[in-house]
């Protein structure tokens, strides 16, 4: 077999996005939720070609080493479960992160979820949408839109908190999915009765 691509890969994406939920959208109001995250540090979003939405967390994990882009846990009791049992050489990530626009997911910044909002069609009535531009329509059209650094965005802005609970992990397959998460920076699991909550830090424009 050949080397773990892990140890050649551009960018680490994997290690650099947390994913936080998979979103439903079905109404005008849905897609304006959306442009909240954006407007705050470290969001970005992302939409598969099956129509799902999809928020992450851009920042880095701990264990991500700066001056040479490795995990300093790889292959130690530490590393995370869902790191060492990720299909390294399938890897979505780096299919839809790296080098050009992926076929089969697009991400989205600020500009281009307000350019979508403005080509999408809503009943009236019930503020449901009722049309989208087709996936190669998407396709052409957000590949000439440069993507802002999620870590740039409102530098001067005031310190804010997002939650994101899920139910009290049952499983160990469950509780190693907060292990993964607590590796991250800006990042804190709230062990509750019912649900444990993902809380994240980040940074917004201070509104006047």
């Amino acid at each position: 077999m050949s080397e773990n691509p892990c140890f050649t890969c551009v960018g680490t994406p994997c290690c650099r996005r947390l994913p936080l939920e998979r979103i439903k959208v079905r109404t005008r109001s849905d897609l304006k939720s959306l442009l909240e995250f954006l407007r705050h540090r470290w969001f970005e979003l992302g939409l598969k070609d099956d129509g799902t939405w999809m928020l992450f967390y851009a920042r880095s994990c701990q264990n991500l080493e700066a001056d040479t882009g490795l995990c300093a846990v790889h292959g130690t009791p530490q590393q995370p479960w869902i790191c060492r049992s990720y299909p390294s050489y399938h890897c979505w990530y780096e299919r839809v992160f790296a080098g050009e626009q992926s076929l089969e997911f697009i991400r989205f910044d600020l500009r281009r979820l307000e350019t979508l909002c403005q080509m999408v069609s809503y009943d009236e009535d019930t503020g449901e949408i009722a049309g989208v531009p087709s996936w190669e329509e998407m396709i052409q059209v957000f590949s000439n839109l440069p993507l802002d650094d999620p870590a740039s965005r409102a530098l001067q802005g005031i310190k804010k908190k997002f939650s994101f609970s899920l139910p009290r992990p049952r499983n160990e397959g469950q509780e190693q999915l907060f292990k993964f998460r607590r590796q991250f920076f800006g990042v804190r699991i709230i062990e509750g009765r019912r649900e444990w909550i993902t809380e994240v830090e980040t940074y917004g424009e201070e509104i006047s």
